[in-house]
């Protein structure tokens, strides 16, 4: 868990060895959660109390009972707020707006809240309160979003001016047991970052492709994609959006314990743990007085091992030298533990091997009686991890090398990248969090990229990675563009930094960091091979700006505080030629930052057939590629009314922020469909389903096309994150899952893309009419010509075992007869682990068909297998576009035969059964339940005639959370659909 205890008020009162408000028996029978106080257990937080202990603490949120109000400059409008929260969902409960700020067009109908003063009020009590010189009281905001003033009781705290920050106040002078008014006034961040860009000595430029776009985010420390993306909404909202903790203590309290965990390199048998234990003083009289700090690991079983130090600012030499103090009232204490290897197991990332995690107990005691002033308690995992940069000498591919190692495995990194959940970050939940990271490691992605446009994210997201075995990287804040490097604001981003770091880097999961987004990019004088406008003294000035802030700043704060894990210079960029602490130095390897044989590159394509994975450049580690797509009609009916719903509409135009993203979509559409006929009631839904479609297919295949060019010494691809998993409202993007958790067509097609063992039929050669001079509206013939045609298949594997026989057979299946036109198989005798594997060599396509049959009339189906289930896979390569193909005759009837078995827990478990008479294309199984299939968007095979297969089985699997009703199973059967983007089909759905 999160080495934070914040969220929650999760401290832990300790009395000798009595425990005040805590189970002392938590910590050592669930592992995998931190020690804390809850809502649940303490309804009234102000019951927690006791003469003796040495630190108390008040959760000042809505939650507890906490009766806050926000009001706007005037008066004119007071509701009741929400703390965590945002003022414009303040505004919808209380019905000042009329609509979510989602609907229709709501997002600009509703921007006078962004423009307007807010003053969140509060009076509280604190029962216990002790008011004397030796006793210390903090007022700690973890999150203020974003410009604020402070108050209590009249009297001036402090001002707040980022919102990636914690601001920790002294208020012993002003605070009182009862009726303290606490008030927290917020000012427009555009005004904010306007000011300040117009006191700037010279223009930084602004990234403001996207008409929607807020200018000068750069000049405020807040989310970036709050002043709009071409993905999401610029509502730049305002807000108390993390805790508001009280506490009071005589002595010390800890307020952070930072953890690394690694080899001793002169035996391997032991772990080596370094615990960075942040302690802050009650008062600077305190300054010479020692404290103990104890260190212990433990799991269920009780303790396995113990450090001890007498904390006076002093370092441990296995461990270094501490680090200054942020104040005079703090201070750093380092603690060293040695653990037996043997005593412990390995954390992996998922796919690799199992997640165990281990409490860390850390106290802060009175040396003499070893009276616990202070206890936290966090978890790590046991695992070591790097990035691998080794020099790659062959001649056609120099360079060197990119990947993440876990526990001396080289591993290929299948992910995504991590966008905001929500523009509101509290409205998604952390059940909606977990749903979203569950679905991640269903779709058997190992690794996410939180991107740089958005936040470090809550604990809980931190606490589920491990959990899950999702590897982290984590972009430091900044989306892109370039960046003021005036004085305030890089002591701005140090504390940022620094704050942030020591929060997130006791986590295993935590593979790297990044400087930025698209930060060398923005100084570069070449992409893509091609020279651009940023030359001269404006290159050297940007030059300049950039190596103050992210190479000076960032770079060397993180070396401070976390010096154990990879710092990767921008992304996408080639890394940096000299990286070193001791001497301060930190130069660039410069050139085409996606060049592709240094460190990270990212490939978007839009007009290309997306099938021929020739038209893919490789590079060393893919951190993004995408396509965008819209979300279904499920989830669109939230925010639209009918007249809406097409892709010409004020409203599609309005949500679609990606420059001519509607003409761009219907082209893409247009390469593989005939246009949806527009007098049809049904022509959107038809419209959205293609887009998804081909998102699909190009996202599945760019990604095996990565996965293929896999090996172990990195001199070819390592690793591929494609944009984007997840989404911040209901609105056409490149993402996986739309706003609300519900899975599009491309989730379960990079499920099959990214499972361990995977069978990748790839096609080269092939030419078409670039899609940019087609029209959307025309019924093209002539896009694609598979004269020139290829076709070899590789067999893939992620497995961290050998695997003896693998048995590859691949059939062409023809559309028109649905029968087996061609069937050819062969026998792999040792698949290596982690190894890629040729099964058949490029041949040219004209060779693969029979004679007689065309790629437009056929559909090439390879399945490999060994012997175990995990072992079997199965992919299709459509040999042509859908709409070359004739489809014409009797429509296929698919019929789903649903079983719904009780289980003990009054749940249910949902079964589908599916038959077909004929070839289906992308099979889309559909409910408007809450849930995902087990697999979907597939070719259905026909299960009767003269090659008849076995009946395809699916499981619908509900998204539940504890209390809920379990899924109504003739609701369930009532509204399940099925339909196919590329051929129209009969469909019967019964229940068994």
């Amino acid at each position: 868990m999160a080495g934070h205890r914040n969220v929650l008020c999760t401290v832990i009162h300790v009395v000798g060895a009595l425990a005040i408000g805590f189970d002392s028996s938590v910590a050592s029978v669930v592992p995998h959660h931190r020690a804390h106080v809850t809502p649940q257990d303490h309804a009234h937080a102000d019951t927690i109390r006791a003469r003796d202990q040495r630190v108390i603490c008040r959760v000042l949120n809505t939650a507890e009972n906490q009766a806050w109000t926000v009001t706007n400059a005037n008066g004119s409008i007071s509701v009741p707020a929400h703390v965590p929260g945002h003022v414009y969902m303040d505004l919808r409960r209380a019905n000042v707006t009329k609509h979510d700020p989602y609907f229709r067009f709501e997002d600009d109908a509703q921007t006078w809240v962004r423009n307007e003063t807010w003053v969140y009020s509060l009076t509280f009590d604190l029962p216990g309160f002790e008011a004397t010189s030796a006793i210390m009281h903090d007022l700690v905001f973890e999150g203020i979003d974003t410009v604020g003033n402070v108050s209590l009781n009249g009297a001036f705290v402090g001002v707040t001016n980022n919102q990636h920050r914690t601001w920790t106040f002294n208020v012993s002078a002003i605070v009182q047991n009862q009726n303290n008014v606490l008030q927290v006034t917020l000012t427009p961040a555009t005004s904010y970052a306007d000011a300040h860009a117009s006191k700037y000595p010279y223009s930084i430029g602004d990234e403001t492709f996207i008409p929607q776009r807020v200018p000068n985010k750069a000049f405020v420390r807040k989310q970036q994609s709050d002043f709009g993306w071409d993905w999401g909404p610029a509502l730049v909202p305002a807000g108390i959006w993390r805790p508001v903790v009280f506490y009071q203590y005589d002595v010390v309290r800890i307020t952070n314990v930072v953890t690394t965990v690694s080899r001793i390199p002169t035996d391997a048998s032991t772990w080596l743990v370094c615990a960075r234990v942040h302690l802050r003083l009650a008062s600077e009289a305190l300054a010479n007085h020692y404290v103990d700090v104890t260190v212990a690991v433990g799991d269920v079983n009780g303790t396995i091992a113990v450090g001890t130090t007498r904390g006076g600012g002093v370092g441990d030499a296995a461990c270094g030298v501490a680090p200054q103090p942020d104040s005079t009232t703090d201070r750093v204490v380092v603690v060293s533990v040695r653990v037996a290897a043997t005593d412990v197991s390995l954390w992996w990332p998922t796919g690799y091997g199992r997640q165990p995690l281990y409490n860390i107990t850390t106290s802060a005691k009175a040396p003499e009686t070893h009276t616990a002033y202070d206890t936290f308690v966090h978890t790590v995992g046991f695992r070591e991890i790097d990035v691998v940069e080794d020099d790659i000498t062959d001649a056609s591919n120099p360079g060197k090398s990119f990947y993440i190692r876990v526990n001396g495995v080289g591993v290929f990194a299948k992910g995504s990248n991590w966008i905001p959940g929500d523009a509101f970050d509290n409205r998604l939940t952390d059940e909606g969090l977990r749903r979203l990271l569950v679905s991640a490691t269903e779709a058997n992605q190992n690794i996410l990229r939180v991107w740089g446009g958005g936040n470090y994210m809550r604990d809980s997201f931190w606490d589920l990675c491990d959990e899950l075995g999702l590897l982290v990287w984590l972009d430091f804040m900044h989306g892109g563009g370039r960046s003021p490097r005036n004085a305030e604001h890089v002591t701005n981003w140090a504390a940022e930094v620094r704050q942030n770091v020591r929060r997130i880097a006791s986590h295993p999961c935590l593979a790297l960091y990044n400087g930025n987004n698209e930060g060398v990019k923005a100084i570069s004088s070449v992409m893509h091979g091609t020279p651009v406008k940023i030359t001269g003294d404006a290159q050297a000035v940007a030059a300049m700006d950039y190596a103050a802030l992210f190479d000076s700043t960032v770079r060397t704060v993180v070396g401070a505080e976390d010096a154990s894990r990879h710092f990767h210079a921008s992304c996408p960029s080639n890394g940096y030629a000299v990286d070193d602490l001791d001497l301060g130095m930190h130069i660039h390897r410069m050139g085409d930052p996606f060049g592709g044989s240094f460190g990270d590159t990212r490939h978007y394509d839009y007009t290309s057939y997306c099938l021929d994975s020739s038209k893919y450049p490789a590079g060393r580690f893919v951190s993004e590629y995408g396509w965008q797509s819209y979300p279904s009609l499920h989830t669109l009916d939230a925010v639209t009314l009918p007249q809406d719903r097409a892709w010409n509409s004020t409203w599609a135009a309005h949500v679609q922020h990606h420059p001519d993203g509607n003409s761009e979509l219907a082209v893409q559409n247009a390469i593989f469909f005939d246009p949806p006929v527009a007098s049809s009631p049904r022509h959107f839904d038809a419209f959205v389903a293609q887009t998804q479609a081909v998102q699909a297919l190009c996202i599945k295949t760019q990604s095996e096309f990565y996965r293929a060019q896999r090996n172990t010494t990195g001199s070819r691809t390592m690793g591929c994150m494609y944009w984007q998993l997840n989404d911040i409202w209901q609105a056409p993007s490149w993402a996986s899952i739309e706003y609300g958790g519900r899975w599009k067509a491309l989730h379960y097609h990079i499920k099959r893309a990214y499972q361990a063992i995977m069978v990748f039929p790839a096609l080269t050669g092939t030419t078409a009419i670039p899609s940019a001079s087609l029209d959307s509206n025309a019924h093209h013939r002539d896009v694609w010509d598979p004269t020139g045609a290829r076709v070899g298949i590789q067999l893939v594997s992620d497995l961290m075992h050998a695997v003896a026989t693998v048995n590859v057979s691949w059939v062409l299946w023809a559309w028109k007869s649905d029968t087996i036109v061609a069937r050819n198989s062969t026998v792999v005798a040792s698949m290596p682990a982690l190894s890629v594997v040729e099964v058949l060599p490029s041949t040219s396509l004209s060779e693969l068909l029979p004679r007689g049959v065309a790629a437009t009339q056929a559909v090439l189906v390879v399945a490999a297998g060994g012997a175990d289930p995990e072992q079997q896979t199965q992919n299709e390569l459509y040999l042509s576009p859908f709409k070359l193909i004739d489809f014409s005759g009797k429509r296929p009837l698919v019929s789903i035969t649903v079983r719904v078995t009780a289980q003990a827990d009054d749940g249910v478990t949902i079964e589908l059964e599916l038959h077909s008479s004929a070839l289906v294309p992308l099979l889309f199984v559909d409910s408007p339940l809450d849930g995902r299939f087990s697999d979907n968007s597939f070719l259905m095979l026909p299960t009767e005639g003269q090659d008849a297969v076995a009946p395809k089985m699916l499981t619908f699997i509900p998204w539940t959370s504890s209390g809920e009703p379990p899924v109504d199973p003739q609701a369930f059967v009532q509204t399940l659909t099925a339909t196919s983007v590329a051929r129209d089909i009969e469909v019967q759905v019964k229940r068994a």
